[in-house]
């Protein structure tokens, strides 16, 4: 006879200022396979009894780890995410972007001196803006931006950097 092995649930709910968050990434040690929130900021999870320590992740919010205890009760997991405040991508050429989330106007460093092409896409994929300068920052004008996550891509020569930003 085999010893049982007992499992129960874990729900998370992912927020981040009080709105869920969708598509939170959360790895949970010792598992394979990802668990991604819905549009309500719910995800679940089948695991055994024991201790687990987790990672949650999401586009524009600072990752979050943390442990929880499992016994034979299903339980719930309130998870807070921080907004990015700033987001830098270092590929050779340095690219910074703030403020992040950014309301009016959002700046971005460039290298100087070399033909920067711009491009702004909608979190569904959308090119919204393209522009080209050899200044050393940019200020990108978001009064009709609708509130949301942007992706932004700067094209330098043969380098290509991206970052993403929060429009609120």
């Amino acid at each position: 006879m085999y010893p049982s092995v007992v499992f129960s649930t874990v729900s998370f709910i992912v927020l981040a200022e009080g709105v869920p968050v969708e598509q939170a990434e959360i790895n949970i040690d010792g598992y394979e396979d990802a668990v991604f929130s819905d549009h309500q900021g719910k995800a679940h999870a089948v695991l055994t009894v024991g201790t687990h320590n987790f990672t949650v992740s999401a586009n524009g919010y600072v990752s979050y780890q943390g442990q929880f205890e499992l016994d034979e009760s299903d339980i719930e997991l309130n998870i807070n995410l921080d907004v990015a405040t700033s987001i830098s991508v270092d590929i050779g050429l340095p690219l910074h972007i703030f403020p992040n989330p950014a309301s009016d106007v959002l700046n971005i460093s460039l290298t100087p001196g070399i033909n920067n092409y711009l491009e702004v896409y909608s979190s569904n994929g959308k090119l919204i803006h393209t522009e080209t300068s050899e200044q050393a920052e940019i200020r990108l004008d978001l009064a009709n931006y609708y509130k949301g996550l942007y992706i932004l891509t700067i094209k330098a020569g043969n380098a290509i950097r991206s970052g993403k930003f929060l429009k609120n």
